[in-house]
């Protein structure tokens, strides 16, 4: 059980430095993820600093880049934590999807849900907590990493608030960063799972199975981030307006493998394995583990959508074609594939009419087709 100072007045139990009062304000998990990935950067920077002739301690990314030193450190702050969040649930309290949704529906506030069935994984709570949340940290950084990359092929210069890698960097040493961002992404989970293998909170072959499924994700998210380059890079004119099986099942492929595999798959997979000390085989997955593992899919898919439809006009001034627009450039009638085609040639340069026609069945097609 937990010790005396890991619980709370009404029994619950937490870590010692944790308030009830940042719980109940939905403020504890968002800050601490910001705050182990600040404190993880200074650990993976001294991995890469050596000592020079006299003895003293150099940085040797701040030596190689000064800017790219700087980069890393920015680019990492902000964001929703919406994998690290979802993550961090699955491994202490299991909550299902569901409950999530309805909790994040609830300004943002999943903290209490979360916690509230945390002392199962007592004891040791602190050390379990601490590792739980360095791997909630790397996926996102991995996240950072992909938005990195994304923003040099669609060649963004905002992010966060704040202009882009893309921007600051220029599109070479941008790429470089979001490779040493993988890189800090690995180094976490690398030394997190040693930690819990070391104090006996996860056994071996749960390290094993976790590595493989992190491994699978990371490579999922990168054939899909190829996926969706080739779909841009089409011009609407050259897909077959007919060919609704092949092209509607190659959009939701894409948005399965860029999106919803590290969204919100990977957070449920990962969480599971370290939450329950199992090894899970994703080919295999029955009954409610099954059904929680679809929903989670079938999520991501609308975490993808819901992004096309918010970056509707972006990505036409860009020239990008997005999954939901080739879906719904598939499933419409010649009149509406006419008016597609017009607004996709013109970079959204058109009547607001026709544009808020295309968005209407952006959000239509977003609504009844995924899940089919």
């Amino acid at each position: 059980m937990c010790a005396g100072s890991d619980r709370t007045e009404d029994g619950r139990c937490y870590t010692g430095d944790v308030s009830v009062e940042q719980i109940r304000a939905g403020e504890y998990i968002r800050a601490n993820i910001e705050k182990t990935i600040g404190d993880e950067a200074v650990r993976f920077l001294q991995d890469v600093s050596s000592r020079n002739g006299s003895g003293e301690t150099e940085d040797l990314l701040q030596l190689a880049d000064s800017e790219m030193r700087t980069e890393f450190e920015e680019c990492l702050k902000g964001g929703k934590q919406l994998r690290g969040i979802l993550f961090i649930n699955y491994a202490l309290s299991g909550s299902t999807f569901t409950e999530l949704s309805r909790a994040w529906d609830d300004s943002f506030n999943i903290d209490e849900l979360v916690f509230k069935n945390a002392e199962a994984k007592c004891p040791p709570l602190s050390a379990f907590l601490s590792a739980t949340f360095r791997l909630g940290a790397a996926l996102e950084v991995f996240q950072t990493a992909m938005l990195v990359h994304d923003d040099i092929i669609d060649r963004d210069v905002v992010r966060r608030g704040r202009p882009s890698s893309f921007k600051t960097l220029g599109p070479s040493r941008a790429l470089l960063l979001g490779d040493l961002l993988v890189t800090f992404a690995d180094s976490i989970v690398h030394h997190a799972l040693a930690d819990l293998l070391e104090g006996d909170l996860i056994s071996s072959s749960v390290h094993t199975n976790f590595l493989q499924n992190w491994d699978r994700i990371k490579r999922d998210v990168l054939l899909g981030q190829a996926m969706d380059f080739r779909l841009s890079q089409t011009a609407l004119d050259k897909l077959d307006p007919d060919g609704e099986g092949t092209l509607a099942e190659y959009v939701l492929n894409t948005a399965r493998y860029k999106t919803a595999s590290y969204t919100t798959v990977a957070p449920f997979l990962l969480g599971k394995i370290l939450g329950e000390n199992k090894a899970l085989d994703v080919e295999n997955l029955d009954g409610a583990v099954g059904d929680e593992y679809a929903k989670t899919l079938v999520a991501g898919v609308d975490f993808q959508f819901n992004n096309d439809i918010d970056d509707f006009e972006k990505d036409l001034r860009n020239g990008n074609l997005s999954c939901l627009l080739a879906l719904s450039f598939s499933l419409s009638d010649d009149a509406d594939r006419a008016n597609i085609l017009e607004i996709t040639a013109k970079k959204g340069d058109v009547e607001e009419e026709k544009l808020e026609r295309v968005r209407a069945l952006l959000v239509k097609n977003a609504k009844e087709y995924n899940g089919k």
